[in-house]
């Protein structure tokens, strides 16, 4: 499945309707961009139906689960202004959207997330999206904002738990390497970010 506008064409995964593959029209290069929807369980050992988490706290029971089902509902929309692809996964509607404009909104890959709390499975679970990609961040490292002011780099330390490594992000967090490669992601409301492995960001 592609989709494309002026400066971008976006390559995704007929199984899961997610994008793999960006690829930027101005100089040619292929990068990966791939996303995965996961969920981290926040039940205790003791009582699973327990939720150690809360508004304010994050405390994962593991390593994040795929929530991935294969051959999900696949909307592609293809017209004037923007193409878009969503994808119906449990619990999540998924929609990639590209614009068709050589502004800096036709720059970047819009990402909205749909997600209906009400449903009786995000029981004891912490939604994430993890992106991975071909940037090799030098440290695991990367930068998140303070309150929109300013720029503040995070490294993974592997003393902390899972949740010690989560940073929050109130507007922006990329991360780069050597190469002058970077990822930048954008949010329209505050969150937790990470990158637990190069190139990785949650």
């Amino acid at each position: 499945i592609e989709i494309e506008s002026v400066l971008l064409k976006a390559t995704f995964s007929a199984c899961t309707g997610t994008i793999q593959y960006l690829l930027q029209k101005s100089d040619g290069i292929l990068h990966k961009a791939s996303i995965q929807m996961m969920t981290y369980g926040t039940g205790s050992w003791i009582n699973p139906f327990k939720d150690k988490s809360g508004a304010y706290i994050f405390m994962p029971d593991g390593h994040a689960e795929d929530l991935e089902s294969l051959y999900p509902s696949i909307i592609v929309f293809k017209g004037p202004i923007m193409s878009s692809v969503t994808s119906e996964l449990p619990g999540v509607q998924h929609s990639t959207t590209l614009y068709h404009t050589a502004g800096p909104i036709g720059a970047g890959v819009h990402i909205d997330n749909l997600v209906d709390l009400t449903n009786s499975s995000w029981a004891n679970k912490e939604l994430v999206m993890r992106i991975e990609t071909d940037v090799s961040s030098r440290d695991t490292s990367l930068c998140v904002d303070l309150n929109g002011y300013q720029m503040h780099r995070k490294k993974w330390r592997s003393k902390f738990l899972i949740q010690g490594n989560f940073h929050p992000v109130t507007s922006m967090a990329f991360m780069e390497d050597d190469k002058k490669n970077r990822m930048s992601l954008l949010t329209a409301q505050p969150h937790g970010v990470a990158s637990l492995r190069p190139g990785r960001q949650i």
